[in-house]
């Protein structure tokens, strides 16, 4: 584990900094860094000024490497900082930041950096903290606040944005598993027993979704929110997942359908459900895989409308190609104009749009004179929109 810290150049008073079940006297906070989380490594941020009027006292505490910055007052000087920076940081490195010494928007620059090296170098960031000599008390005992939950946000709104735009949940299984691990390591009062498992769901879910498991997806949904009650409990008890109150708002939300089918995909509540699965690819920008449970869905629904099949029969081999030879037959039907007003000349017709959208997306457009992508995504969605309205 290495720590970055800063120096600047102003005057600073020595006072008492509590951290943890831990308390250091100093006038420097780098020094208490160091003693709190004693790093392999101790990094230091230091302009020339700074270097000049606190690096030789500081070095009578602790050793420490210099980082030497410019001051930072133009774009290229930015540049500099973040180059320097992030050439001490290797990938998988586990750093804590201090950010008590900063000067102007330095300590701006180094958080977004540690996010960058984040997703480039896969480090850890363990923590980010924040001597407040300021709201010291009546005993020169001033706190040191962990910064890191509010950083978090942003890792938060990331699993957001991929969840509500591309449909991956994957995302919140890494947070969450990450808040309950730190939850023991930080030795809380109560820690997290249900977060990774809340995760594992999602995670499965958004696998199920991608390879469209419709029972997968039917029984994810279930166990999540089955383990939603102590979910709950664990939010109550660990700040850092706070923000997942919201998103399981929003996932619940998007899945109540599925909730209310109770894992019986053929149900009339089953269907409305797998609605709402072809609209999430949609809306998610899955139109191979709309088109594809599209085909599924209208075989499906043919044989409980038309055929009146029971539920082992729809899926069964033999009963589905019968479905597919039925509304081949109907959808020439419809084609020859013998059957325009009939129901089953409706699902010959929806049929027949299905076929040549599937075919075409899923041989990629091995084909003379393939459908150009745009016009393939809004006639499928033409036919998601049918399928809503009609079926």
């Amino acid at each position: 584990m290495i720590a970055l810290s800063f120096l600047g150049a102003g005057n600073y008073e020595e006072v008492n900094y509590s951290y943890s079940d831990k308390k250091v006297s100093t006038s420097f906070f780098p020094y208490a860094v160091s003693q709190f989380v004693n790093p392999e490594k101790l990094f230091v941020i230091m302009t020339e000024k700074a270097e000049k009027t606190h690096a030789e006292s500081l070095s009578n505490l602790c050793d420490f490497e210099p980082i030497k910055i410019p001051d930072g007052k133009t774009e290229n000087e930015f540049w500099v900082i973040f180059d320097k920076i992030t050439s001490v940081i290797k990938p998988n490195d586990e750093v804590v930041f201090d950010i008590t010494h900063g000067f102007r928007s330095q300590p701006f620059i180094v958080i977004v950096l540690l996010l960058y090296l984040k997703a480039l170098k896969n480090i850890r960031i363990n923590n980010i903290l924040y001597g407040a000599y300021e709201a010291r008390d009546e005993n020169n005992t001033a706190p040191v606040f962990e910064l890191k939950t509010f950083m978090d946000l942003v890792e938060w709104s990331n699993a957001a944005r991929e969840f509500i735009h591309n449909g991956n949940m994957g995302y919140f299984k890494l947070l969450l598993s990450e808040i309950q691990r730190n939850s023991y390591l930080n030795k809380l009062a109560k820690p997290a027993k249900q977060l990774r498992g809340a995760g594992d769901d999602l995670s499965k879910l958004t696998d199920a979704f991608a390879t469209i498991r419709l029972e997968e997806i039917f029984q994810n949904v279930f166990s999540f929110n089955k383990r939603l009650f102590q979910v709950k409990e664990d939010l109550e008890n660990n700040p850092q997942a706070k923000p997942f109150g919201t998103i399981i708002n929003l996932i619940s939300n998007q899945f109540k359908t599925i909730s209310e089918a109770e894992k019986d995909i053929f149900s009339e509540k089953g269907f409305e459900a797998q609605k709402t699965i072809l609209n999430w690819y949609i809306e998610t920008s899955k139109f191979q895989k709309a088109i594809t449970l599209a085909r599924e869905y209208i075989i499906s629904k043919y044989l409980v409308e038309m055929l009146r099949s029971n539920k082992y029969c729809l899926l069964e081999k033999g009963c589905r190609k019968e479905a597919e030879h039925e509304l081949g037959q109907q959808m020439k039907l419809r084609q020859s104009g013998f059957n325009n007003k009939t129901r089953k000349g409706e699902y010959g017709e929806l049929w027949g749009k299905i076929t040549d959208m599937r075919n075409d997306i899923n041989h990629a457009g091995m084909r003379k004179n393939p459908i150009p992508s745009s016009k393939l995504i809004e006639r499928i969605k033409e036919i998601i929109i049918t399928i809503n309205d009609n079926f």
